[in-house]
């Protein structure tokens, strides 16, 4: 029997339902759990994001992580974004352990999320940043200075319009800064979909794209679902059906059925959890 300790204390404000549904998840497969417990064998925290009401987190992932113990990592999904909840061995993103997909169970058909054919006729090139404050984008540049390395890279290969997608709770990078040093790019600031908790007007961009850049968040996966060609980090779950910037104007657009099963078990539903569907697959490679 495993000791799984739950760090409530340092959720997001819509972590509470995947929290609780992941109590029963626990007990339903013959395990305990316990709450912001640091001598546990497991610890389940919400999202790699240390910072804000999440800061606490911090010290929890290494604490747990210099024992060799495993860390849970949940966080709003993607695919069906607060209806779905990605839960992870160690991080969110391709660095992460999920669980390995069940070819008796296919899952991708329950998200109802058709491809969109890839796209032949897109417009400009899309740079999506990321939130420099996130584990995500430990070991890397400040954004003002992967951007301007990105527009350089782009440049050697396209002359096709560029517009600068920032992350919508970014509140730490210098746009202003990255205008003045590379001038000519356009800017889409993230607007709010009305009646929505917080999903935002990315398909309004996707809609008009020949290709997006994104390190590795959830942009990059919106695009492929959308048919929108990618260039991203090795760490993006994109990675595997993404191009390169030498071949920006004639992108790799492959099969996508395996990267859809495999997405689809990144992220289970709250019924899901509770029923403990994640937490049997995970255990097996605890």
């Amino acid at each position: 029997m495993l000791n799984v300790s739950i760090f409530t204390d340092f959720g997001a404000g819509n972590s509470s339902g995947p929290f609780d549904a992941m109590k029963s998840g626990i007990v339903s497969t013959g395990d305990k759990y316990t709450i912001n417990n640091m001598d546990a064998d497991v610890a389940v925290i919400w999202s790699v994001l240390f910072a804000g009401r999440m800061a606490g987190n911090e010290k929890v992932y290494k604490h747990f992580k210099e024992q060799g113990k495993p860390v849970i990592v949940m966080e709003v999904g993607g695919l069906s974004r607060n209806f779905t909840w990605r839960v992870g061995i160690n991080h969110i993103n391709r660095s992460a352990t999920f669980p390995t997909p069940d070819s008796k169970f296919q899952r991708w058909k329950l998200f109802n999320k058709p491809l969109q054919d890839w796209k032949k006729d897109g417009e400009f090139v899309v740079i999506a940043t990321q939130r420099p404050d996130s584990l995500q984008w430990k070991g890397m540049p400040p954004i003002e200075q992967w951007v301007e390395e990105v527009v350089e890279k782009v440049r050697k290969y396209s002359d096709r319009p560029i517009v600068v997608r920032p992350h919508p709770r970014d509140k730490i990078t210098d746009w202003d800064f990255i205008n003045s040093k590379v001038p000519g790019l356009y800017y889409d600031f993230p607007q709010l979909v009305e009646g929505t908790y917080d999903s935002m007007n990315f398909s309004d961009l996707l809609d008009r794209a020949h290709i997006v850049i994104n390190h590795c968040s959830n942009p990059a996966v919106d695009s492929i679902i959308a048919g929108v060609p990618v260039i991203v980090g090795e760490d993006s779950f994109c990675y595997d059906v993404s191009t390169t910037y030498e071949n920006i104007e004639n992108p790799n657009k492959p099969d996508r059925s395996e990267w859809c099963e495999m997405m689809a078990y990144t992220e289970w539903s709250e019924p899901e959890i509770a029923a403990g569907l994640p937490w049997q697959y995970l255990k097996k490679h605890i």
